[in-house]
């Protein structure tokens, strides 16, 4: 997309019964950006799906699959620009033993406002959730995320897990976390946590007896912060564009 127009999109997949597809997204607009995603998983097939925004001041997405039996979709979304940035991902599992993998990265600086909302609802049995994400927060920026897993009535032998960790690099920076759980069938494996702190004093300490400066201390520490969930991502051409905005980030603030 031109880096100077605005950018209003609709994308739909439509998969077939035992396919595979892998799908990376990277959008680059001007002052405002709204799009929507539609995935329909057919039976016995999966989908990787990839994003990375680098949008202008206003930017809206929202993205939604539904999955047949045995069928599997894994978000990953990456967040590192815009002024406001609302992002809302939702999977629902209607199709038995079909699952979804939700994996987050985001890192708002400056004065910028990130908004993201993961949300799953399983209807069939034996579906599986695995939703893993983690914002590094600095400056003036704000990092607000709402997760929320919600297990119907028909839903039996169901797991489900939500974990957001939050990094906060400024005194003046905000971080607001909402793990939601709605469970309707007690045959439910399931946990939500979210969490948020400082760079540890004594990990800082540790890498700067070792001769790094404070700058490089705290850039190591950020890039293992990130690493978790980067091993998670199997999209190379994603995890590469991932790597490369946490590092335009970190230069930015030199």
């Amino acid at each position: 997309y031109s880096e100077e127009s605005p950018v209003l999109s609709h994308l739909v997949v439509d998969t077939e019964k035992n396919t595979s597809a892998t799908i990376t997204e990277e959008t680059s607009s001007g002052d405002f950006n709204t799009s929507f995603t539609e995935i329909y998983v057919d039976e016995n097939a999966s989908v990787e799906y990839g994003a990375v925004e680098k949008n202008g001041e206003f930017s809206y997405s929202r993205r939604k699959a539904i999955t047949k039996k045995y069928g599997s979709i894994n978000w990953l979304n990456g967040i590192f620009t815009g002024g406001l940035n609302r992002t809302k991902i939702e999977t629902i599992l209607k199709g038995d033993n079909s699952e979804t993998e939700m994996t987050g990265v985001w890192y708002p600086t400056g004065e910028q406002h990130h908004d993201i909302s993961l949300n799953v609802k399983h209807i069939g049995d034996g579906t599986k959730c695995d939703m893993d994400s983690r914002s590094v927060v600095d400056q003036k920026a704000r990092s607000l995320y709402e997760g929320l897993q919600k297990v119907e009535q028909t839903a039996f032998n169901t797991s489900s897990f939500q974990d957001q960790e939050t990094l906060m690099l400024s005194d003046n920076s905000e971080s607001d976390a909402s793990p939601k759980l709605m469970i309707e069938n007690p045959d439910v494996e399931a946990s939500h946590a979210a969490a948020a702190g400082t760079v540890e004093k004594e990990k800082q300490h540790y890498l700067e007896s070792r001769g790094l400066s404070q700058d490089k201390a705290e850039r190591l520490v950020v890039k293992g912060f990130f690493e978790p969930v980067m091993k998670q991502i199997k999209v190379t051409r994603v995890k590469e564009k991932i790597r490369e905005e946490v590092q335009r980030k970190l230069d930015e603030k030199q």
